[in-house]
C-alpha cells in the first residue's frame, strides 16, 4: 500500500529541488548578464532571439570551437564527459568558429566541416589540435596538409573530393551564419538551447551544472 505521507515528503523534496535550481540559475544569469561587467560570461539572447536563431539543433549544447584555440584542446576531455552524461533527449553538438575570414580561429573551419562530412572528424580532433597548436600545421597550404592527412592514415583524393562537396559547403555557411548571429569571436563558446552564449566561468563540471540547468529551464512542464 502507498504510504501518503512519503508522497508527500517526494513532492515537496522535489519542489525544493526545483526551486534551488531556479534560484541557482537567477543568480547567474544576474550576476554576468545584468551586472554590466566588462566581459559578458552569459549573453541571454531572449525568447525571440532564440526562436529566429539558425540553429539546427533542439536542445542541445552546442560548443563552438576552434583547432587553433589552446583552451578548447584543454577542456576537450571535460566537454566529451558532459556529451557522455547529457540528461535524456538532450546533446552536445559541435561546430567549428567560422567568421568567413580564413584566418587564425577560424582558418580550420573546411577542415573541420569536411572531415565531419566523412563522419571521421571526432577520431582525428585530438591529432589536429597538436597540429596545429603545436606543431603549427597550415590546414590552407595544400602540400603541407595532404602530408598531414596521409600521416593520419585519410586518403587524400577521398578528402578532396568531400571537401568539393554541397555538403561541406552549406556546413561552412551554416557554421559561418552561427557565427555571426551570435557575435562569437572568442572560443570555446557555448551555445544552450539557441538563447544563451556561456563562456566558461568556473571550474568545468560546476559550468557544466550551470549549461545543463539553463538547458533544463527551457523544459515544458
Amino acid at each position: 500500500m502507498i504510504n501518503k505521507k512519503n508522497i508527500l515528503y517526494f513532492l515537496a523534496y522535489t519542489l525544493l529541488v526545483i526551486g534551488i535550481s531556479s534560484w541557482c540559475t537567477t543568480m547567474w544569469i544576474e550576476k554576468f548578464v545584468l551586472s554590466g561587467g566588462q566581459q559578458e560570461m552569459l549573453v541571454d539572447k531572449g525568447e525571440e532571439g532564440a526562436a529566429n536563431s539558425p540553429v539546427r539543433d533542439e536542445n542541445a549544447i552546442i560548443e563552438v570551437f576552434s583547432y587553433a584555440c589552446h583552451f578548447c584542446q584543454q577542456s576537450s576531455n571535460d566537454v566529451q564527459a558532459l556529451e557522455a552524461n547529457m540528461p535524456a533527449g538532450k546533446k552536445v553538438v559541435y561546430l567549428h568558429i567560422n567568421d568567413g575570414s580564413g584566418n587564425w580561429l577560424s582558418g580550420s573551419a573546411r577542415v573541420f566541416a569536411t572531415l565531419n562530412v566523412m563522419g571521421i572528424e571526432k577520431q582525428h580532433r585530438a591529432a589536429l589540435y597538436d597540429a596545429v597548436i603545436n606543431q603549427q600545421l597550415n590546414t590552407s597550404d595544400i602540400q603541407q596538409f595532404n602530408a598531414w592527412l596521409t600521416k593520419n592514415g585519410i586518403n587524400v583524393e577521398t578528402y578532396r573530393q568531400a571537401e568539393a562537396s554541397a555538403e561541406v559547403a552549406d556546413a561552412l555557411d551554416y557554421m559561418k551564419a552561427v557565427t555571426a548571429y551570435y557575435k562569437i569571436n572568442g572560443t570555446p563558446a557555448f551555445i544552450i538551447g539557441k538563447r544563451w552564449v556561456a563562456y566558461q566561468d568556473s571550474e568545468f563540471g560546476e559550468f557544466s551544472k550551470k549549461m545543463i540547468g539553463l538547458l533544463a529551464s527551457q523544459d515544458k512542464p
